[in-house]
């Protein structure tokens, strides 16, 4: 046998060897789908949207290798909610679905739905965020998420995508705040009490007590007084004017809009109508006079989330007093007040426990 010859059944015995064995396929890594579904709140629910949020997902998946795709969100009511998550993993290309709920009366969450289309298997996830989430950072909520992504990549046996050259938006993992519910509130304010009829304008200053309740309902307690009084004169004859108050509160709270939110509210109390002072010519008479007369008032509210624990707030109210005040030297008649007046407070709202 010539050398030629050996050589080639060297090259033949060396292929057979290198050769997968009929019927059995060569082992290939395992891939997982690219695409990745994050459902957008806008348009169906604006109030449970959370823009920023969503935003910082969008960046973080990206940087896992993810390729991310918004769709814009249709359903409703938590089960429509988790069928159309099922529905974008099932019927589409995408390896998962996300979408984040902000709170607004209860508690919130971000759903995730995980196809892995090696196995078969569907995993669902969801997270539940507290009340005061609304008030935390966007990109802790977002970390948040992603761990939460992690971790059932890791239950799936699914490899992660490889670490992308650039780091992630949010290189380190804060930790994540944990904040109380707010049951207690002390209320402050200083504003203005002006009422039509011929009542000169009062400075008010009030203080007051919110407790919470579910759902964004609570109820307040108000004491309020004039600081200084205002006089008032016809003729000869002139009364220095002070008002006192007592307001118990019922309100409602919207849904917070970044760091903004707003109630509205109803409520009854006592106003306490005091006039001292009365002279007539050069003579003066010290004299006084305290009327008291329900009244019953609406309450519009805006606040301001400077800090978790400080909130500026402009409350405006109108009301109106029963029965209408009347003032009068003798026979004659002054000034009326109370039908209506109008109330406008600034100050703070601060938590007590």
């Amino acid at each position: 046998m010539s050398v030629k010859h050996i050589l080639v059944l060297c090259i033949f015995f060396v292929s057979l060897a290198g050769a997968p064995a009929p019927g059995r396929a060569q082992p290939r890594g395992r891939e997982i789908p690219g695409v990745l579904v994050l459902v957008g709140m806008q348009e169906c629910c604006a109030q449970e949207a959370w823009p920023a949020v969503e935003a910082h997902l969008a960046r973080e998946f990206q940087a896992m290798g993810f390729a991310v795709r918004v769709v814009p969100g249709r359903a409703l009511d938590e089960k429509s909610r988790r069928e159309e998550l099922q529905d974008l993993t099932d019927s589409g290309d995408a390896a998962c679905a996300v979408r984040v709920v902000r709170p607004t009366g209860g508690s919130g969450a971000v759903e995730l739905w995980l196809n892995d289309r090696v196995t078969g298997k569907m995993l669902f996830r969801r997270l539940k965020l507290p009340v005061d989430a609304g008030g935390t950072r966007a990109e802790v909520t977002a970390l948040r998420v992603v761990e939460m992504l992690r971790v059932s990549l890791l239950e799936l046996s699914l490899p992660e995508a490889p670490k992308p050259r650039l780091a992630p938006a949010v290189r380190k993992l804060a930790p994540v705040p944990v904040v109380a519910p707010r049951w207690v509130d002390l209320t402050t304010g200083l504003g203005l009490w002006v009422s039509p009829g011929g009542l000169p304008v009062l400075g008010v200053t009030a203080i007051g007590v919110r407790v919470h309740l579910a759902h964004d309902l609570s109820i307040i307690g108000e004491l309020a007084l004039s600081p200084l009084s205002r006089e008032i004169e016809a003729g000869d004859a002139a009364s220095a004017i002070d008002l006192g108050a007592a307001f118990a509160w019922g309100a409602w709270r919207t849904g917070p809009l970044e760091d903004f939110r707003f109630s509205f509210g109803a409520g009854a109390g006592v106003h306490a109508y005091t006039a001292t002072g009365l002279r007539a010519g050069v003579s003066s008479v010290t004299r006084a006079d305290t009327t008291h007369v329900a009244a019953f008032a609406l309450r519009a509210d805006f606040e301001w989330h400077f800090h978790e624990r400080i909130h500026f707030t402009l409350s405006s109210r109108i009301g109106i007093d029963v029965p209408e005040v009347v003032l009068s030297f003798g026979r004659e008649e002054i000034a009326r007040a109370g039908r209506p007046w109008v109330e406008v407070l600034f100050g703070l709202q601060l938590p007590l426990f």
